[in-house]
């Protein structure tokens, strides 16, 4: 499994939409466990590193530009 990086202050969506309807989060932590804020609503989640690699589906890039992530499993 090849391991990709995420950063700080990037957007993602992951598998399923937040229960506001929004599927847009930014990456505010990244360790062990990486922390994620809702676009819509602004709730603050935590996952496990490896549920977030499960989950992530799209990368927002600086020039408004998607990054679809091919799911590894």
């Amino acid at each position: 499994m090849k391991i990709l990086k995420y950063f700080e202050g990037e957007i993602v969506t992951l598998k399923k939409p937040h229960a506001c309807g929004e599927n847009r989060w930014k990456i505010l932590k990244k360790g062990v466990d990486v922390k994620l804020q809702c676009e819509e609503c602004g709730k603050i989640v935590s996952l496990e590193r490896i549920e977030f690699e499960r989950r992530i589906r799209r990368i927002l890039l600086d020039t408004g530009k998607w990054i679809a992530i091919v799911n590894r499993e």
